[in-house]
């Protein structure tokens, strides 16, 4: 529909729409088993070689959500380690900070005192990730997230803890972790090949596209702190896997409880994405 600029489905009628889902790998996909409270997922696959989308289902199609932490690795870390800010062994004061009237707390409002920026990743701690995000400033932060297919319009510190206006899709959360497994190039992962006309003209092609985001040395660092996240930190749940994995959580919601709960995790060759939550927020 947004393709062709239609209004509806309906006309759609007489197009052929052709996509990369893999049938076989489509069907072993599960659907997650969901808890009273969170009645709706997106679950999908990438091959990250060709930039698209091979596995796919939603219960509500493609909705705009604030990505959370999961938004750190692409928005703040990667950005302060290519700009040479900061490396994994830098060292963070984490305690609670009051930024001129925003104070971020850490999950469970537990603090850690120095800590490196690799274990502040892996651990997703907010104070350490604000006060990156705060030394490398609003134009840099928003300069690489327009390189990785995202824009947003509010201009404070919660961008770093992944508070994006007007949220994104998550198919541009997968694409905006694709430089780490392509040294460093930006792909936006696609699932719809092309279309055809019913009168059987191509009218749509899909191209993969690239764009030098960050250095391969700094998809290095990222690599490894995101292997250890999955190995022993918010996402260490994959660390039973009998292969290496790199992965990032991310939650978001409010003083009633979380509204959404991301993972992101990735090999060399593929990306698999989970969200639950509700339509309704």
């Amino acid at each position: 529909i947004e393709i062709l600029h239609k209004e509806n489905a309906e006309q759609l009628n007489g197009y052929k729409i052709y996509t990369s889902v893999n049938r076989d790998l489509q069907k072993t996909l599960p659907t997650p088993t969901i808890s009273n409270t969170a009645r709706d997922f997106i679950a999908f696959v990438t091959d990250n070689s060709v930039g698209k989308i091979i596995a796919y289902k939603s219960t509500i199609g493609q909705i705009r959500r604030c990505p959370a932490s999961a938004a750190k690795p692409w928005l703040v870390y990667a950005p302060a380690i290519e700009e040479r800010y900061v490396t994994e062994a830098t060292k963070i004061l984490d305690e609670k900070t009051d930024f001129g009237g925003y104070s971020p707390s850490n999950y469970g409002d537990k603090y850690y005192g120095f800590i490196n920026v690799k274990d502040a990743l892996c651990k997703s701690l907010n104070v350490p990730a604000v006060k990156i995000a705060e030394s490398l400033g609003s134009e840099k932060i928003r300069y690489y997230a327009k390189k990785s297919g995202v824009e947003y319009t509010n201009d404070d510190l919660s961008v770093a803890l992944g508070n994006l206006s007007g949220g994104i899709t998550i198919f541009q959360l997968a694409s905006a972790y694709s430089p780490f497994s392509r040294g460093g190039d930006y792909t936006d992962y696609s699932l719809i090949d092309k279309i055809v006309s019913p009168k059987g003209k191509v009218i749509f092609e899909a191209k993969e596209t690239y764009e030098k985001v960050f250095s391969r040395g700094t998809c290095d660092v990222i690599n490894d702190m995101l292997y250890e996240t999955a190995k022993s930190g918010t996402a260490k749940k994959l660390n039973t896997l009998p292969f290496a994995v790199c992965a990032k959580t991310g939650t978001g919601g409010n003083k009633n409880g979380n509204t959404d709960a991301y993972c992101v995790a990735y090999t060399p060759d593929y990306t698999v994405v989970v969200w639950l939550g509700n339509a309704d927020g």
